[in-house]
């Protein structure tokens, strides 16, 4: 498929580790200007404190941190950096880990409605004393709420802001390479951004194969 351009927007993915696992969560970040290497290293190195000051308070130590790759998404070959987190980043909480595919929906909202319009982030590596019934506890719930949240704000006070990327917009029957007609995704021109306006945390505990111990990221 061809490349779906998202002008001056970087794509952030936030590299960790638990249980032999690797874990990744994914962010879209625009300027109003276009990319270069020092913005990209800025962003990065933003990230990395951010994460560290924000969510490992919200993880069990079993979770470490690895690095942060930053990607100009504006084309095919832009520019990328890697950050790496110092060492023995990781979760804070010292207790009993819940099961790896355990994980909270964060919704990122946007002012507008539709699909295309709102984005979620995946956290996992919760404390069973976070839990209750197969829910976020309320204390657990609003912590986890406003880390997020001020996760987001962080990154905007600088000179970009976290945006949704939508790089589809409906779809359409089409022949596969097998013959089949099958729905498909339809790209856009250019990816749609929207930028992020608030988080809203989902009390229940989604179960997510793809985390499972050898299932991938």
């Amino acid at each position: 498929m061809a490349f779906i351009p998202a002008l001056n927007t970087a794509k952030v993915t936030v590299w960790q580790q638990a249980m032999l696992q690797l874990i990744c969560n994914n962010f879209h970040v625009q300027r109003s200007t276009p990319w270069d290497e020092a913005s990209l290293i800025a962003l990065g190195a933003e990230f990395v404190d951010g994460w560290n000051a924000h969510i490992a308070p919200l993880q069990v130590d079993d979770v470490q941190y690895q690095h942060v790759t930053v990607r100009d998404m504006t084309t095919a070959e832009g520019l990328g950096i890697v950050a790496g987190f110092p060492a023995l980043s990781g979760g804070d909480r010292p207790g009993d880990n819940m099961p790896l595919h355990n994980a909270i929906a964060c919704k990122l909202i946007t002012n507008f409605s539709g699909k295309n319009r709102r984005g979620r982030i995946f956290l996992s590596g919760f404390e069973s004393d976070q839990v209750s019934d197969q829910r976020l506890t309320d204390v657990a719930h609003a912590q986890v709420e406003t880390n997020v949240r001020s996760l987001v704000q962080q990154i905007n006070e600088g000179e970009w802001e976290v945006v949704v990327a939508s790089y589809f917009d409906g779809m359409s029957l089409e022949l596969n390479a097998r013959g089949e007609t099958v729905w498909t995704p339809q790209p856009r021109a250019t990816a749609l951004l929207t930028p992020v306006t608030n988080v809203v945390v989902n009390k229940d505990i989604d179960s997510m194969r793809r985390r499972l111990t050898g299932r991938g990221n």
